[in-house]
C-alpha cells in the first residue's frame, strides 16, 4: 500500500505548499487603554449554540448518488441512523432524475436552478469552487483522514473523502483458463488476447455507451497509464497552454486504444446498451473482459455468476511501468449557502465515522477506506487480490479526476467525456479533427476563466 500512498501524497504536498506560500504575516495591533471586544464567532458555534441543540427543527437536502448497487434504500440507512440520535434533524434524499446522468450533472443542474442541496456527494469540487458553491472545511474537520487522502485546492479543503477506488481490468477466469490465456503485461498482449476471443465468437470486452459516461473509464485507465504515469501534472500543463490534446502522442496513442477497444473489440449494439445491461452481459458469460472500477466488486457479490471473476491493472506499453489508477477524490461536500453548516459538517462526520454504517459503505462495493483508523468488514477473495495488486503496483491518478490544484477547469471533463462518447459510437469519425476540436473548445474554456 505505500506505494499506491505515495503517488496522492506527491498531489496533496503541491497543494499544500502552494497553500504555504501565499501565507502572509499580519502586523502586530497597537496598544490600546481599553481590552478590545472579543470578535463574532457566528461561524464556530459549540454545540451549545447549534440550532439542533436549541431545539430548532433542522433541514438538510442531502445529494446521493443512485446506482444498481447504491439504491435508495441503501442510502437511507446512513440517513435514518442520523436522524434517530438527532430528532430535532431532518434529512431529505435527493438523487439523479435517471441513470444517464450523473450525480455531478445534477448538481450542476440545482445549483443553476438555485436548489443546490446542503450536502452533496461530490467528485468533481473543481467544477464548483470557482463560483463558490462550496465550503471550505477545516483541517480538524478532516483529521479522521488520512492526509495523503486529503487535497486542497488553493490551500482549502471542499471534500471529505469517503472511500478510495482502482480502476482497471475485471476478466472471467475460466474462459481465460479454457483459452490458455495469461494475464497480459502489455497492451500488445492484450490485444492478442482480444483478437483471440474474436475468432472464437466471445466479446472481448464489453462497454454499453447509453449512460454517456460508462464507457469513460477505459479511456480513463488507458490515459493515466500512458499520460499521467511519466507526466503527473499534465492536466496542469494542459490548463496553462503548455501542451495540447492533439500534440501529445501519448495522449494521441491513448486515444487509439480506448477507440480499439470500443469499435473492434466491443459488443455490436454498445450504443443502445446500459451501464446495468454491461454488469448483465459480463456476469452472464457473454464477454471475457469488463473494464471499470473497484465498484464492480460489489456487483461480484450480487450478480448470478458461474465462473471467477479475476482482476488486473490496464497495461501500457513498457511491461515495467507497473501502475494502477486510483480515485481519490469521491466524497461528501457542503453547500456555502446551507442555513446550517455545523449540523451539515456534523452529518458529514457522522457519515464518515461511524463505525458501524462505515463498514456496511465499504462492504456493500468492497471499497478501500482512506481513513486513519482501521475499519473491518468481511472481505471477498476478489478484493484481497486487488488489495494485493496495491501493494505491488504504483498508485497514480485517474485522468479525469485528478484533485488538488491539477484537477481540470470546471467543464473540462465535460468536454472529455462529450469527446470519447463521439469515437466510442461512431467508428467512422475523423480523431484529428475531433482532437482538433477538443482543444479549441478546451481552450475556450480557459480563456472564459480569465
Amino acid at each position: 500500500m505505500k506505494k499506491v500512498i505515495a503517488i496522492v501524497l506527491c498531489l496533496c504536498m503541491n497543494a499544500a505548499l502552494l497553500a504555504g506560500c501565499g501565507a502572509k504575516e499580519e502586523p502586530a495591533a497597537a496598544p490600546s487603554a481599553e481590552p478590545a471586544a472579543a470578535p463574532a464567532q457566528e461561524d464556530a458555534k459549540t454545540p451549545e449554540t447549534t440550532p439542533e441543540a436549541a431545539g430548532e427543527e433542522v433541514n438538510l437536502q442531502f445529494l446521493a448518488n443512485e446506482t444498481p448497487i447504491l439504491t435508495r434504500d441503501f442510502w437511507q440507512v446512513v440517513v435514518d441512523r442520523y436522524t434517530a440520535e438527532h430528532p430535532n434533524v431532518h434529512i431529505e434524499l435527493i438523487f439523479q432524475p435517471s441513470s444517464n446522468i450523473t450525480v455531478r450533472e445534477h448538481a450542476k443542474t440545482l445549483l443553476s436552478t438555485g436548489q443546490f442541496p446542503d450536502v452533496m456527494v461530490m467528485a468533481t469540487p473543481s467544477d464548483f469552487v470557482p463560483s463558490g458553491a462550496l465550503l471550505p472545511f477545516e483541517d480538524s474537520d478532516v483529521d479522521m483522514i488520512r492526509p495523503e487522502y486529503v487535497s486542497k485546492i488553493d490551500g482549502k479543503i471542499y471534500v471529505v473523502p469517503y472511500k478510495i477506488q482502482v480502476g482497471g481490468v475485471f476478466y472471467n477466469k475460466d474462459l481465460f483458463k479454457e483459452n490458455n490465456l495469461e494475464v497480459p503485461n502489455t497492451w500488445e498482449e492484450l490485444i492478442k488476447i482480444c483478437d483471440t476471443f474474436n475468432s472464437k465468437g466471445i466479446t472481448p470486452a464489453v462497454m454499453g455507451l447509453k449512460d454517456g459516461w460508462a464507457h469513460t473509464l477505459p479511456f480513463q485507465c488507458i490515459e493515466s497509464v500512458d499520460v499521467l504515469s511519466k507526466t503527473p501534472d499534465w492536466p496542469q500543463q494542459r490548463m496553462e497552454k503548455k501542451v495540447s490534446f492533439a500534440d501529445t502522442p501519448e495522449f494521441v496513442e491513448g486515444v487509439e486504444k480506448f477507440v480499439d477497444l470500443m469499435t473492434k473489440y466491443n459488443t455490436s449494439d454498445r450504443s443502445s446498451m446500459t451501464y446495468a445491461q454491461s454488469n448483465e452481459y459480463f456476469f452472464s458469460g457473454k464477454s471475457a473482459m469488463y473494464m471499470m472500477g473497484s465498484w464492480t466488486q460489489g456487483d461480484e457479490m450480487t450478480m448470478p455468476h458461474d465462473f471467477e471473476v479475476g482482476f488486473f491493472p490496464i497495461p501500457g506499453d513498457d511491461a515495467s511501468n507497473k501502475v494502477m489508477p486510483l480515485w481519490v477524490n469521491e466524497g461528501l461536500s457542503i453547500s456555502s449557502k446551507t442555513k446550517y453548516p455545523e449540523v451539515a459538517k456534523d452529518f458529514v462526520k457522522f457519515f464518515i465515522q461511524d463505525p458501524t454504517w462505515s463498514a456496511q459503505f465499504l462492504q456493500t462495493e468492497q471499497l478501500f477506506t482512506p481513513l486513519k483508523e482501521e475499519v473491518k468488514y468481511e472481505k471477498t477473495p476478489l478484493h484481497e487480490e486487488i488489495e494485493g495488486m496495491m501493494d505491488e503496483y504504483k498508485g497514480i491518478p485517474n485522468f479525469f479526476d485528478t484533485v488538488g490544484d491539477n484537477a481540470w477547469i470546471a467543464g473540462g471533463s465535460d468536454l472529455l467525456i462529450k469527446f470519447t462518447l463521439k469515437l466510442a459510437s461512431d467508428p467512422n469519425a475523423d480523431m484529428q479533427k475531433e482532437l482538433e476540436n477538443l482543444d479549441r473548445e478546451f481552450d475556450k474554456l480557459l480563456d472564459n476563466a480569465q
